[in-house]
């Protein structure tokens, strides 16, 4: 009999989700800090990531570093999927995976190789809002 794991259990650490996503754990932390992401904590209070929660980030990356999507849009648009029914999320999710996979050159180097000016300017454009979109827009 085969294993499979559990989508929804977290059992990934930050570290080993910003090494498969190529991006810093300091963006892990922003996207959870502004409420884009909820990791499950331990006891210990580490983060631990699903690979449901993989799959968003991947996603998030990709409207991000591929779509410069700013944070208060990527919400807007995770409260729009957030209203899907699970099966029919789950295929958009699938299908923007699709997505990823057959990006071009340069599309997929900006979004598996770190890149340290479009993390900076994600963090900064958040940061000088002069009035905060993502306060609004955060899950209660």
């Amino acid at each position: 009999m085969h294993n499979m794991l559990n989508p929804e259990k977290p059992v990934f650490t930050i570290g080993a989700v910003a090494q498969y996503l190529g991006i810093k754990p300091r963006m892990l932390r922003f996207y959870e800090e502004k409420g884009v992401i909820k990791p499950s904590r331990t006891i210990g209070n580490r983060r631990l990531y699903s690979l449901n929660d993989i799959d968003v980030l991947s996603y998030i990356h990709y409207l991000t570093c591929v779509k410069r999507v700013n944070l208060a849009g990527v919400l807007e648009i995770q409260r729009i999927l957030d209203k899907l029914d699970p099966e029919t999320r789950k295929s958009f999710i699938d299908e923007i995976g699709q997505k990823i996979d057959r990006l071009s050159k340069e599309e997929k180097q900006a979004y598996t190789v770190s890149n340290e000016k479009i993390e900076q300017e994600i963090i900064d454009n958040a940061q000088n809002l002069s009035c905060d979109p993502l306060k609004d827009l955060s899950p209660t």
